[in-house]
């Protein structure tokens, strides 16, 4: 029994062995543009994750450093709270060393932040600075302290000291107001940690 092929399907396959390279070409050629784009496409992905990550690191780093930041002016303030109850004879230090590392550190990266986080950021460092200038401004306003040769000798000290209860005491809501605006920085990158995770 013999095969019969129809005329069209005929016809097919002889215009497919005649035009085997082009079709053979064709189809790989359109398999490396897709491949081109198959890859393209997960390379941005792979970027699009990374930079990502990145945001979250940074949004973590300085989230952790103004929430230690803050407690730690919770605590001077405390302390100052604490000692305002002794007598005038002794000095109520406040350390003026705290360092940006972290900041400094990441200063380069923080165009990878969303704006408002970055504004945040940007804010804090300058909440952080302001508050150590004003407090620098009251150890002037502190007479008993200013009397004292101690006070000219050591204006490039980290350790500012203060004695006057009143100034003592403007030194706690100070450095109270400028907690609870770090910490509430802190809460809104911390919300954008959360919403980009």
């Amino acid at each position: 029994m013999d095969i019969v092929i129809s005329e069209p399907i005929f016809l097919f396959f002889n215009l497919v062995k005649d035009f085997q390279s082009l079709i053979v070409g064709v189809i790989g050629f359109a398999g490396v543009i897709i491949t081109i784009f198959v890859n393209n496409y997960l390379l941005r992905k792979q970027e699009m994750y990374i930079i990502n990550q990145k945001r979250i690191s940074i949004s973590v780093a300085i989230a952790t450093d103004l929430k230690l930041i803050a407690k730690g002016l919770t605590d001077t303030a405390d302390c100052g709270e604490k000692f305002n109850s002794l007598p005038n004879s002794v000095f109520f230090g406040f350390d003026c060393s705290c360092t940006f590392e972290t900041y400094d550190a990441l200063v380069g990266d923080i165009g990878f932040l969303d704006q408002h986080v970055a504004l945040k950021v940007v804010e804090s460092r300058y909440l952080i600075r302001s508050f150590f200038h004003k407090i620098k401004a009251l150890e002037t306003k502190d007479i008993a302290i200013c009397q004292t040769r101690e006070f000219y000798d050591n204006q490039n000290s980290k350790i500012i000291k203060f004695q006057d209860p009143t100034v003592i005491k403007e030194v706690i809501e100070l450095t109270n107001g400028y907690s609870k605006k770090l910490s509430k920085n802190n809460e809104l990158i911390q919300v954008h940690i959360i919403i980009i995770d």
